[in-house]
């Protein structure tokens, strides 16, 4: 018996639902130089991204890929507030604990001044330091959360979205209790990130957000991004952070203004911010970009400064994060804050990165980030020149979206201009459903891994969408578009 495409039982939704409510893409970037199959993998990609908005209940996100210095993805997703206007890629979302990278490549960026040295106790910049604390902990300690300061200052900032400024955080200090000597204790700390930005204002003579936008946001070409709100105004392209149902609906977040914690958790940043961001690390670990700081400097945060002795649970480098899929290290920081949550994912191995940034919380930003890059991994691992296949037009007659109603059995398929590939929307693993199907004539396809599976289309005498049938002849889903 010839198996069928795979599909996720539990989940029903009905077509209605896909066509209402929910704001069409804007499209996607313009490449140059990509193949077709390349091409193909970016409509399914962008494809299943759209549907998991809907499965998850996504008000709105935006997605980034790219590899080396080239962007293959820059895409905003659904919408930005409730009066439904869309997201796109200059859209800002909050970065939250994705702002702390920016913190420590400021921090690195001094110390190939000479201005400071990760070595640095906090205490040749911060006075009013706890007497009580064991050890005063070096910048290095604060940025690999291993310098004994505890999760958040003494403010209910995250509840209240109220959140106090720098003065009153130092102010407070010496009420903060330093539980554990450096190195001795892992705790990740909000407050740690705040105290070491002290570094950059005494040795630069510039606040830590005039830093940013001064020596960081232009060196790198994030056009879009600023390190907080001023209050009252937002800017026009801000996008409102939801909550999550209450009484049948979302509701947004009034704007907030990160103030002192936003070393931390502050920075609003589009996906075209994000977008360059990433290609700036290859640009320059690539010896191509020395601007802001040199390969050995950004290699020096981007290495494991720590790890659980007992080789499970956190690593961190000095303001990055660890992540493991498939076998796969990746390095870069997640974010999540009142209304929004972001990652952003980097192989340094392939040169490949993806960001996600999402406008609500009760959602995951990673899998959406890795869902679209194991997509795109797969075309970029498995590259076709145009000599390598003779191209056929004709097979974009075949390519949409087809589902059978009501019912979690939704596939893509595209053309690469010599095959068809079909991917199930339905899955939060959409890399492991891709199949490629070769013409055998007739309107018939041949799986390219097990030439026994055929499917076959089918456009009816009466006018109705195209099929898709799947061997045996019992089972067909419908064109979508």
């Amino acid at each position: 018996m010839i198996s069928k495409l795979p599909t996720i039982p539990g989940l029903i939704i009905t077509l209605l639902a896909v066509l209402v409510g929910f704001a069409k893409a804007e499209e996607p970037v313009a490449r140059e130089d990509t193949d077709g199959r390349v091409e193909a993998h970016i409509a399914l990609a962008t494809a299943w991204a759209e549907q998991y908005l809907i499965r998850h209940d996504i008000p709105g996100a935006a997605i980034a890929f790219v590899q080396d210095d080239k962007t293959y993805i820059k895409q905003g997703l659904g919408k930005k507030n409730e009066r439904g206007e869309k997201v796109d890629e200059n859209t800002l979302f909050r970065l939250c604990s994705l702002a702390k990278p920016f913190t420590a490549i400021s921090l690195a960026a001094e110390e190939e001044r000479g201005g400071l040295s990760f070595d640095d106790k906090i205490t040749d910049y911060v006075g009013n330091f706890p007497t009580d604390a064991a050890e005063a902990p070096e910048l290095r300690a604060l940025l690999l959360h291993v310098g004994g300061a505890p999760a958040e200052a003494p403010f209910p900032y995250f509840v209240e979205l109220k959140f106090p400024t720098r003065a009153e955080i130092l102010s407070s200090l010496p009420t903060i209790e330093f539980k554990h000597a450096p190195y001795e204790h892992y705790e990740y700390s909000n407050v740690g990130f705040v105290l070491a930005a002290e570094a950059i204002q005494q040795v630069s003579g510039k606040s830590w957000g005039a830093y940013m936008n001064e020596n960081v946001f232009t060196s790198i070409g994030m056009n879009d991004a600023i390190p907080d709100l001023n209050l009252p105004q937002t800017p026009s392209n801000y996008s409102d952070g939801f909550t999550i149902v209450l009484d049948e609906k979302r509701r947004t977040f009034s704007p907030y203004q990160t103030n002192g914690l936003s070393p931390a958790a502050g920075i609003l940043a589009s996906i075209s911010d994000m977008d360059a961001f990433m290609r700036w690390h290859f640009r320059v670990l690539d010896g191509k970009d020395n601007d802001l700081i040199t390969a050995a400097g950004l290699r020096k945060l981007l290495r494991v400064g720590w790890a659980q002795p007992d080789g499970r649970g956190a690593r961190r480098g000095l303001g990055y994060g660890f992540y493991e899929s498939d076998n796969t290290t990746f390095v870069g920081h997640g974010g999540y804050c009142s209304g929004y949550r972001s990652v952003m994912a980097l192989n340094l191995a392939s040169r490949a990165g993806v960001t996600a940034l999402i406008n609500v919380n009760d959602a995951s930003p990673y899998d959406l980030a890795f869902g679209v890059l194991q997509i795109m991994s797969a075309a970029l691992s498995e590259r076709h020149s145009a000599a390598e296949r003779e191209s056929n037009s004709d097979l974009d007659q075949f390519a949409g979206v087809y589902d059978r109603w009501g019912m979690p059995e939704r596939v893509k398929i595209v053309s690469d201009g010599s095959r068809l590939i079909v991917m199930n929307l339905f899955t939060d693993s959409p890399w492991r459903s891709l199949k490629s199907y070769i013409p055998i004539g007739g309107g018939r396809f041949q799986n390219e891994s097990d030439p026994t599976e055929i499917v076959e289309f089918e456009a009816p005498s009466d006018g109705r969408a195209m099929r898709f049938w799947q061997y045996p002849r019992f089972h067909y889903l419908t064109r979508m578009d």
